[in-house]
């Protein structure tokens, strides 16, 4: 429970509790399990404070120093944190529904299983923070620093993930519909992520891993995967009009139905792919390994397939090319 003391000196207002601060710098205030709903906290120094299972609904957080501070379990829902300082804080299992963090340092936060679903982190930084089985369903996180940040399990369907997520460990994260438009994503781990119906035009990733991911129906027209690891994927009916797939690894992967009309599928893996039904009209096949493969009933309208083997493709006899 808080420190009623603590508490008191904190209910005073921001300059008693600024010279407070200062003079006592070496005490923890505990606010744990306070209600301060609402209240007006605007460049409060709350850092290093015991803020455990705190109401803070609605509060006003602005500008305020909460870096180190423990919140796990607290409630932040509609609160607003715009600019704020929150770097290795504390957030696990804390709600942060609707809540507004415009521009806010989360750098290095641990926020397992928080509740951030429509939550405003437009342009925030969680660098390196933990969001493993966090809820982040229709956040926005438009221009947000995700780099190195773990988010297994997490779920991000329908956000707006216009953002920087390089080296992020997706593994296992759903990412149903969501919005990856122009997303740096190079060496980034979602192996196993639910990526239906995402829409990844023009995303980055470049020696991704993407391995048994399932990116049924989704759209990665003009995206740039060279090197990328998608062995296993689901790819039904995705649309990926002049991708960038060279050298990627697709063996295994399940390409029926999907668009790769003019990608770029040189020096690909695609050992014992499923290509059947698939339009592959100008694709560059120049050098893919394609034994094994199932290019039944495919496109292949001024497809290059170069010096390639066909002896060991699966299909043929279905394409009138090659009857």
């Amino acid at each position: 429970m808080a420190n009623q003391d603590h508490l008191s000196m904190l209910m005073r207002g921001g300059e008693a509790w600024k010279l407070w601060r200062t003079e006592y710098d070496d005490v923890r205030p505990d606010l744990s399990y306070a209600n301060l709903r609402s209240a007006d906290l605007r460049r409060a120094n709350l850092r290093a404070a015991n803020l455990q299972s705190v109401d803070l609904r609605e509060a006003h957080l602005q500008d305020a120093d909460l870096r180190d501070a423990d919140l796990s379990g607290a409630d932040l829902s509609w609160a607003y944190l715009s600019r704020a300082d929150i770097r290795k804080a504390r957030l696990d299992k804390a709600n942060l529904r609707q809540a507004q963090l415009w521009g806010a340092n989360l750098c290095e936060c641990s926020m397992h299983g928080a509740e951030l679903s429509e939550a405003n982190l437009r342009e925030t930084n969680l660098s390196r923070a933990d969001l493993s089985s966090a809820n982040l369903s229709n956040a926005n996180l438009y221009r947000a620093n995700l780099r190195e940040a773990t988010l297994h399990a997490t779920n991000l369907d329908q956000a707006d993930l216009r953002a920087d997520l390089r080296e992020a460990q997706l593994q296992g994260a759903s990412l149903r519909e969501a919005s990856l438009l122009h997303a740096s994503m190079a060496q980034a781990d979602l192996s196993g992520a639910d990526l239906q119906r995402a829409m990844l035009q023009y995303a980055s990733l470049a020696h991704t891993i993407l391995k048994g991911a399932n990116l049924s129906h989704s759209t990665l027209d003009f995206a740039h995967l060279p090197g990328a690891d998608l062995e296993g994927a689901r790819l039904l009916g995705a649309s990926l009009l002049s991708v960038d797939l060279s050298e990627a690894n697709l063996r295994r992967a399940d390409l029926s139905g999907a668009n790769l009309s003019m990608a770029n599928l040189s020096k690909a893996l695609l050992q014992d792919s499923n290509l059947s039904y698939a339009d592959l009209s100008k694709a560059d096949l120049r050098d893919a390994n394609l034994v094994g493969a199932n290019l039944s009933y495919a496109r292949v309208e001024h497809t290059m397939f170069g010096s390639i083997d066909l002896l060991n493709i699966r299909g043929l006899d279905t394409i009138n090319q090659f009857e």
